[in-house]
C-alpha cells in the first residue's frame, strides 16, 4: 500500500501532461477563428473539453488521496473567513439541485465573520464534496441545509444535513471505508 501511495504521488505530472495537452488542442480547435468548426464538430469538443475537465479532477482527486496516504499533502495555512467559503460552494453546488427541486438553505453565511487558520482549498474541497452528496442522494423537491458555529472557544463545526433517505444503521459502519460505496 505505501509503495503503491508513493507511486500515485509521484505521477502528478506523468498523467496531468498528456491531459492538458489534449484538453489545450481541444480548447485551441474551439477558438481558432481562421479555422471555424461546424456545429456537429463544437459539439464533439465540448464533449472532449468537458470529458477531459471531468477525468483531470478524477485524476487530481485520486492523486491528493494518494499524497494523503504517503504522507507528501502540504497544507496551504492561512486565514480564511469561512461564511466566504461556505457562500462561494453554495453558489457552486446550488445549480445541481436546480433540475430536481432541492434547494440549499445556507445558515452559516448570514452570521458574522468566522475566521479559520486552514487551507482554503481543502475546506473548499471538503464542503463541495458534502453539498454535492447530499444533493445527490436527496429526493425530489427536497433541501439541504449548511449551518455552523462555534463548539468550544477555537472549534468550528460546520454541518451539511439533507432530506435525503439517509444511512441505513447496518451501513453506518462501513461509511469511511476507502473506495466503498453504498446503494
Amino acid at each position: 500500500n505505501q509503495a503503491k501511495s508513493e507511486f500515485l504521488a509521484s505521477m502528478s505530472h506523468e498523467l496531468r501532461t498528456p491531459l492538458n495537452a489534449v484538453l489545450g488542442f481541444a480548447q485551441m480547435m474551439q477558438f481558432d477563428n481562421k479555422n471555424p468548426l461546424s456545429v456537429d464538430q463544437k459539439k464533439h469538443t465540448e464533449s472532449i473539453v468537458e470529458g477531459g475537465n471531468h477525468l483531470l479532477g478524477l485524476v487530481n482527486e485520486i492523486l491528493d488521496l494518494a499524497r494523503v496516504e504517503a504522507d507528501q499533502m502540504t497544507l496551504s495555512l492561512s486565514d480564511v473567513d469561512a461564511k466566504d467559503v461556505v457562500a462561494d460552494c453554495v453558489r457552486l453546488i446550488a445549480p445541481l439541485g436546480d433540475p430536481r427541486g432541492i434547494k440549499i438553505d445556507n445558515h452559516f453565511s448570514s452570521g458574522s465573520s468566522v475566521i479559520l487558520l486552514t487551507d482554503s482549498s481543502r475546506l473548499k474541497q471538503i464542503l463541495i464534496n458534502l453539498l454535492s452528496n447530499a444533493i445527490k442522494f436527496n429526493r425530489d423537491g427536497g433541501s439541504v441545509t449548511i449551518d455552523g458555529k462555534e463548539q468550544v472557544p477555537g472549534f468550528l463545526r460546520i454541518s451539511v444535513t439533507d432530506t435525503g433517505t439517509g444511512i441505513s444503521k447496518e451501513d453506518k459502519s462501513s461509511v469511511f471505508h476507502l473506495f466503498h460505496r453504498l446503494d
